[in-house]
């Protein structure tokens, strides 16, 4: 997984992870179509067979299957635009 975010996404991240104790940020194909998947994320424990990786202390999960979907991945924080001011998508390098 490579994911990469903003200081303005680390920080909302922060807050989020403080919310919960042993929480991490779970990362989730929602969709598969004839374009990319819909990527999200949300506020989870971490499970034995998770895949992790840990970015400037932000723990992120994922199942072993669904990490081809996190690679080259952006993280953006904009409480007025996006879906719980979230948005998850990947970059096309």
């Amino acid at each position: 997984m490579n994911i990469k975010f903003n200081e303005k996404a680390h920080e909302a991240l922060r807050v989020l992870i403080g919310s919960k104790e042993n929480a991490v940020i779970r990362l989730e194909v929602l969709a598969v179509g004839c374009g990319e998947p819909a990527l999200a994320l949300c506020l989870d424990k971490q499970k034995d067979d998770d895949d992790f990786i840990n970015i400037e202390g932000i723990t992120f999960v994922t199942q072993e299957k669904l990490k081809i979907h996190f690679e080259n991945t952006e993280i953006l924080y904009n409480p007025e635009a996006f879906n719980n001011g979230f948005y998850v998508h990947r970059l096309h390098i």
